[in-house]
This record gives structure tokens, sequence and C-alpha cells, in this order.
């Protein structure tokens, strides 16, 4: 059972800096981070240098952008979404999704990607 109350700070900053230079489009400068995150520029530094000496962010100039490692442990995710999209295939559940169709409504079918997320998969154009 996850105890969310009761967080190891220097994981939890870490994991908000990488959101942060996501969410900046996967590049920002230090003085935006500081900005973004409240904390001061000496306590990035510290938690930037352990990122990126394990791969997790890279230094480009005056810009940290997230590193390839990051690439790497999500593989399995990315593997797991393309097994979802073949189970759930236009042919699969296209005819469904055509019979539920009423002039007046939408229709959208996602599946479950993980605990707290859902993956919308595309319908086909038959059904659009």
């Amino acid at each position: 059972m996850i105890n969310e109350n009761k967080g190891i700070q220097s994981v939890e900053r870490a994991m908000m800096i990488l959101e942060t230079i996501a969410a900046a489009g996967g590049e920002i400068r230090l003085v935006d981070l500081a900005a973004q995150s409240g904390l001061h520029k000496s306590t990035l530094h510290g938690l930037l240098n352990t990122l990126a000496a394990m791969g997790y962010i890279a230094r480009r100039g005056t810009h940290y952008a997230l590193g390839l490692r990051l690439r790497e442990i999500a593989q399995p995710l990315n593997d797991a979404d393309a097994l979802l999209r073949e189970a759930f295939a236009p042919a699969v559940y296209a005819p469904w999704l055509n019979a539920l169709a009423k002039p007046v409504f939408s229709r959208h079918l996602a599946a479950l990607a993980n605990t707290s997320t859902w993956m919308p998969l595309k319908a086909p154009a038959a059904c659009a």
C-alpha cells in the first residue's frame, strides 16, 4: 500500500524537475526552472547535476533538457501501449462503435494505460 503522505523530499523534487522540464517542451533555462519550481538555484544545481550524471537530463548551453535515459526507462510503457492499440485495432472495435453511433452523440474509445491514465484510441474513418 502506498502512503502518499510520506514522501522523500529529494525524490519529489527530482520528479518535479523532470515534469517541469517536460511541461516546458523538454528544455528550460535554470532561471526559469527556479522561478517555476520555487527552488533556489543552489538546490537545483545539486539535483540537476545528479540527474545529469544519471542521464535523466542533459545540459545544452544555458538550458537543461530531458535526457535519453528517460526514453530507455519508458520503453516498456511504449511496448504496452502498442499491445493495447493492437488489441483494440479498428477492425475489432469499429463495428461496436458504429452500432452505438447516433447522429447527436460523440463516441470516444480509451483504454486504461496504467493505474492513473487513459490512452485515447483513434476511431477509424468509418466511425468518424
